[in-house]
C-alpha cells in the first residue's frame, strides 16, 4: 500500500480493497463505519459553510475525517480536531494512519480522550475562545452520552454553526435530537440523508431554570436498524 495524496482517492481504495494500515503499518480489515451518502453530504456542508474549526467526536477508521479534511483542503483553510479514546485500543490507530496516508495530518489535531471528559476541560481552560463552526458527533450513541456531548458542544458551537449527528436512525440518537430541537435553538439545515441529522444553531441557550419542552422518544428496534445499516455499508 502506498501513500495517497487525496482523501477521496484513499476512501475509494479502502472501499475497494477492504484493507487498511494500522498505525504500526499492519494490514488490517477496513470496516465501513460511515457510508458514502453521509460522507458526500458532510463534504458538501464543509464546502458550503467554510468552517474555520471542525470538531469531530469519534474517529474509528477515519472515513468521516477524510471527507471533512478533504473539504478543508478544497476550501483552502480550516482545521479538524478529533476526539476518540479508543483509537489505539479498538481501532489500532487506523483512523490516524489514514489521515497520514492522505497527507492531511497537518490540518488535523487528535485528542485520545473521552469527549464527555475532554470537552468540559477544554471549555474550562479556553472559555469563550474555543468556538467551532461545525461539529460532527459519531460516538457511543447511548442516549445520555449523546445528550451530554450535545450539551457541551452547544457551549462551543457558534450561532449559525452546524452540528451533525451520525446514525440518526438509532432510536437513542433520534430521541436526543428530538430533545435538542424541542428545547434548544436548533433547526434542521439543508439536505438531510437517511442516516444523518444536520442541525443549525440559531441562537445561544437562553432557557430559564424551569424551562422544559416535552419531546418525542423514538421506539425503533436499534439492533435491527444497525444490522440493516451495516449491510448497506458493506454493499455500497
Amino acid at each position: 500500500m502506498t501513500d495517497v495524496s487525496n482523501a477521496q482517492q484513499l476512501i475509494t481504495e479502502l472501499r475497494n480493497s477492504r484493507q487498511a494500515l494500522s498505525i504500526d503499518n499492519e494490514v488490517v480489515e477496513f470496516v465501513e463505519y460511515f457510508g458514502a451518502e453521509a460522507g458526500e453530504l458532510c463534504l458538501e456542508l464543509v464546502h458550503q459553510t467554510k468552517p474555520e474549526l471542525i470538531l469531530e467526536l469519534g474517529l474509528a477508521h477515519g472515513t468521516s475525517s477524510l471527507y471533512l479534511l478533504q473539504g478543508i483542503v478544497d476550501n483552502g483553510f480550516g482545521r479538524l480536531l478529533s476526539m476518540d479514546p479508543y483509537q489505539f485500543e479498538s481501532f489500532k490507530g487506523v483512523g490516524l494512519k489514514n489521515i497520514q496516508r492522505a497527507g492531511l495530518d497537518c490540518f488535523h489535531q487528535f485528542i485520545c480522550q473521552r469527549s464527555d471528559i475532554a470537552l468540559p476541560l477544554m471549555i474550562n481552560e479556553y472559555g469563550g475562545q474555543l468556538r467551532s463552526d461545525f461539529i460532527f458527533i459519531d460516538t457511543s450513541h447511548q442516549f445520555d452520552q449523546t445528550i451530554v456531548e450535545a450539551y457541551f458542544c452547544d457551549k462551543i458551537l457558534k450561532p449559525g454553526g452546524l452540528i451533525v449527528f451520525d446514525d440518526y436512525g438509532l432510536a437513542s440518537v433520534k430521541s436526543a435530537c428530538n430533545f435538542i430541537e424541542s428545547n434548544l435553538h436548533y433547526v434542521p439545515f439543508g439536505r438531510q440523508c437517511n442516516n444523518v441529522r444536520v442541525l443549525r444553531k440559531t441562537a445561544e441557550d437562553d432557557r430559564r431554570w424551569y424551562d422544559f419542552v416535552p419531546f418525542s422518544v423514538d421506539t425503533t428496534d436499534q439492533m435491527n436498524w444497525r444490522r440493516e445499516r451495516d449491510d448497506d455499508n458493506k454493499n455500497g
